[in-house]
């Protein structure tokens, strides 16, 4: 019972994580200033929208709320304004090197998760892997194919997903 406790105490953090996600990654996205760099952001909060699209039915399996805490939001919002001042290389450096941690937390879960939530939460650990990955190759100097990993893991979430992607609003319920 304490492993399924714990569990669902993970899976509901990583949801709302999505949802800090979301507002978070928007705010940087709307905040840079060459072109690329909006449209690639904007791709990642995407790829955000699209975990969260792709948790919310283990969510629901689970009697778990699906709408976004707005204490989530709020910090995410307030967490952004650290990044809006960065470079895009200093933006690529310290997001690479955070994701560790959730790579780490998300991998853990995985490890408890029972079986019919296994690609849901197999996702969640790829999503943050792929971050990390775009991070990685633009620091490489090859922006033209960072997003390759991050837009094959949206095509994989929409197969989750029944193959529609409905991006929500941050601060809208599901």
């Amino acid at each position: 019972m304490r492993d399924l406790c714990e569990y669902l105490a993970g899976l509901d953090e990583a949801y709302q994580g999505e949802f800090f996600g979301l507002a978070m990654y928007s705010l940087i996205a709307d905040s840079r200033q060459m072109p690329d760099e909006k449209e690639k952001w904007h791709c990642l909060v995407r790829l955000e929208d699209m975990t969260r699209q792709v948790l919310a039915p283990v969510m629901r399996r689970h009697g778990m709320a699906t709408e976004a805490r707005p204490e989530s939001l709020r910090a995410g919002e307030t967490d952004a304004a650290s990044y809006l001042i960065l470079t895009w290389a200093e933006l690529m450096r310290r997001f690479r090197d955070e994701l560790d941690e959730d790579i780490a937390e998300y991998s853990a879960l995985l490890e408890m998760a029972p079986p019919e939530d296994y690609h849901a939460i197999r996702f969640l650990v790829d999503h943050e892997i792929v971050t990390k990955a775009f991070c990685d190759t633009e620091l490489d100097g090859k922006p033209e194919s960072s997003l390759e990993p991050v837009e094959a893991l949206i095509a994989r979430g929409l197969s989750l997903t029944g193959g529609e992607f409905q991006p929500v609003c941050p601060d809208t319920t599901d």
